[in-house]
């Protein structure tokens, strides 16, 4: 039983294992930690750029973070929305999430050129709209793609990845100014749509092969 035990290979490498023979795997994880990375620098943003935008007013901050709150709520019914009859004969979950990490990329692209309160405000809210979005779409596409006993694991490497890119988005804070942290976003999230979009390809594909598979037996 102890050698049997020690035999074992620990559960870090098998999920490193999983990781790098699975396209789809990889491709989630990096989806997902772009995205988490430039929500998580959102976070240091927001209220230094509303406020510089406001002055001299004083930001109601406690107003604008529940209405975001109010923004990722209705960003989870979008989802739902997205994936009820009828729209979800042209819909899946890949391509809802390509759609929110594409509309991410404008709303990023905004804050970054424009230096008026209202529409950064709006670009912000319907951000977190695509936040609320977002993790909808990623709890269903992690509970496809990634094996139960591994999933855990698998989530915990890609916080690597997803720590690395919020510690340089919020050391960019501190070295350049907002619009340029908001366009390394918005090129983040722009490769996480193209990954987004190769991720779409390989489960469609995968899909189309199991129906041929069903109708050959």
């Amino acid at each position: 039983h102890n050698g049997a035990e020690g035999a074992a290979p620990p559960s870090f490498a098998v999920a490193l294992r999983a990781v790098f023979t699975s396209p789809s795997i990889l491709l989630l994880g990096l989806c997902q930690s772009l995205f988490e990375g430039s929500m998580y620098t959102f976070v240091f943003l927001w209220v230094p750029t509303l406020q510089a935008l406001l002055r001299p007013e004083h930001l109601p901050s406690g107003l604008v973070f529940s209405n975001f709150m109010m923004c990722i709520t209705l960003g989870g019914l979008v989802f739902r929305v997205c994936t009820v009859d009828p729209l979800r004969r042209w819909l899946s979950v890949e391509v809802v999430a390509a759609l929110l990490f594409a509309v991410s990329v404008l709303t990023m692209a905004v804050s970054a050129v424009v230096n008026s309160f209202a529409p950064t405000m709006v670009a912000f809210l319907v951000f977190e709209v695509c936040v609320g979005t977002f993790f909808a779409c990623s709890a269903t596409l992690r509970s496809r793609l990634l094996p139960d006993a591994l999933q855990s694991s698998i989530m915990n490497l890609f916080r690597i990845p997803l720590n690395i890119l919020v510690v340089v988005g919020t050391k960019l804070t501190d070295w350049y100014p907002a619009s340029t942290v908001f366009t390394v976003c918005a090129g983040w999230l722009g490769l996480a749509t193209v990954l987004q979009i190769v991720l779409f390809s390989l489960t469609r594909r995968t899909r189309l092969a199991h129906l041929a598979a069903k109708k050959l037996q």
